[in-house]
This record gives structure tokens, C-alpha cells and sequence, in this order.
């Protein structure tokens, strides 16, 4: 279990966090959380993101983790469109995510659509009433996933061959950093805080 430690600067800007605990979990990492002047974390040292860069409206558009670069597109509102990452590029177009060219799945109101060439398969979410997704059943009535929650959306006992990452509040769990899109905000599910100023 982890046991966390918070250190902070002035204000609620979190400096520091040191784990105590005695088993894996938490990805401690040597030094401290940096800020832009605009308050948005620009290196966390846990995750080994070493340059957060934001645009005018304080949204992560490129993330370098080790020898890799994220990118991030997005529209005036700031709904993301794209997702950049080793040479791939992820496409969210209204509910159908594409990688590249290829449609990947299409989000449904219980669930996805998954998308292999031309083979599909509908994927069932059930959810809890915080919108949290329990329990993903494919369509043969085979249980594909199951995920358990701490209370800020880090899994524990998750189970299952799904690749589904839309868990937490049925938010789409971000695979290179971990983070929950939320949209306008991203979680960091470890120590429950947004990364930026919004």
C-alpha cells in the first residue's frame, strides 16, 4: 500500500511526493514538481515527464517522456482531436477514434464499438451510479473486465482482456501518461490533483 507524503510550495503547488510504503505502486521518482508562471506543471518527476508544454489555453499540447514525444490537438474550445505518439497519430472525431486511418471504435451510449478491419465487436459497460465503468461484457455475455476504484480513479483488483480505457467516471484513461481527460482538465489518478490552471 502506498503511503504518500505531500510537500508544497507556497499556495497549493505540490513540490514534492515521497512514498513510505512498502509495496510497488506509486512510481517515485528524485527531484521536484516545476510550474510555468501560469501555474500548469511543465515536469513530473514521478511519471519521468520531463517538458509539459501548454497552449493559450493552459492544455498539455506536447509531453516528452524520455526519448518520446506526445502531442496534443485540440479545437478552440479545447476538445481534443488528436493524440501523437510514436509515429502514430489518434483521431477523435465526434464518437469514432481512429488510429491513423483505420477506425479503431466507436463510443455508444452502454459502451464501444469495437472496430478489427472488418470484424466488430460491441462491448456492454455497466457503470455505477458516479458513472464509474465495473463491469465491460463483450457480446457472447463473456465478462471482458472488471476494475475496483480508489476514491480519486486509481484501479485496483482490475481484471479482464478488454482494452477498454474509459473507466474512472467513464473517462478515457490517457496510456502514456495515465492521466483522466476530462476534457477542459486532466486527472493524475495518484495524487488526486488536475496538472493544470483551469
Amino acid at each position: 500500500m502506498d503511503n504518500l507524503t505531500y510537500k508544497y510550495n507556497s499556495g497549493n503547488q505540490l513540490k514534492t511526493v515521497n512514498d513510505a510504503g512498502t509495496t510497488d505502486g506509486f512510481k517515485q521518482g528524485s527531484g521536484d514538481y516545476l510550474y510555468d508562471a501560469n501555474g500548469n506543471m511543465t515536469v513530473d518527476p514521478n511519471k519521468g515527464l520531463s517538458d509539459i508544454k501548454y497552449n493559450n489555453l493552459n492544455l498539455p499540447y506536447s509531453i516528452t517522456k524520455g526519448a518520446n514525444k506526445i502531442g496534443y490537438v485540440y479545437d478552440a474550445s479545447g476538445r481534443k482531436l488528436a493524440n501523437k505518439l510514436s509515429g502514430k497519430t489518434k483521431y477523435y472525431l465526434g464518437n469514432s477514434v481512429y488510429t491513423d486511418d483505420k477506425l479503431e471504435y466507436m463510443i455508444c451510449s452502454e459502451g464501444l464499438l469495437n472496430i478489427n478491419g472488418s470484424t466488430t465487436n460491441y462491448e456492454f459497460h455497466l457503470k455505477d451510479h458516479l458513472g464509474n465503468t465495473r463491469v465491460a461484457v463483450n457480446e457472447t455475455n463473456d465478462i471482458t473486465q472488471t476494475s475496483n476504484y480508489y476514491p480519486f480513479g486509481l484501479t485496483f483488483a482490475t481484471s479482464g482482456s478488454s482494452t477498454n480505457k474509459y473507466l474512472y467516471n467513464g473517462k478515457e484513461k490517457q496510456e502514456e501518461t495515465e492521466w483522466l481527460d476530462y476534457m477542459l482538465r486532466l486527472l493524475d489518478r495518484e495524487y488526486s490533483r488536475y496538472n493544470e490552471t483551469r
